[in-house]
């Protein structure tokens, strides 16, 4: 008997590691980064929206205490950012590209602007 159990295991073994391979679906992405102000403070509750280009899907988030954000499980491909405050000017980032198994750190790229404000989007 422990014959056959050990010919069952060995057949059914394939099998679970194919059928685990595919519940891992596609390997994604992570898109994330902090929102600043002028002085280079965080902002904390910033709404951040992603849309990605080929799908039309979007996914949103809002920036933590430190002015953190973070978008994980995203399919590669291209997306769109839209980052809003209420008494801040929305700022959009178009055509940031995911990786699979990667993360994109878009720190440079955003910055929220107060709306009366003439200053440019900082550049760190």
């Amino acid at each position: 008997m422990t014959h056959w159990i050990k010919v069952a295991f060995a057949l059914m073994l394939p099998l679970v590691l194919i059928l685990s391979a595919a519940a891992q679906g596609t390997p994604a992405g992570t898109l994330y980064g902090y929102i600043l102000d002028p002085d280079h403070r965080p902002v904390p509750g910033t709404r951040v929206v992603i849309q990605s280009t080929n799908s039309g899907e979007t996914r949103d988030t809002v920036s933590n205490r430190g002015g953190l954000y973070s978008v994980p499980a995203l399919d590669p491909g291209t997306y769109n950012i839209a980052v809003e405050k209420a008494g801040f000017k929305t700022v959009h980032q178009n055509g940031i590209v995911i990786e699979a198994d990667h993360s994109e750190n878009v720190l440079r790229s955003l910055c929220a602007v107060p709306s009366p404000s003439t200053y440019p989007c900082l550049g760190l």
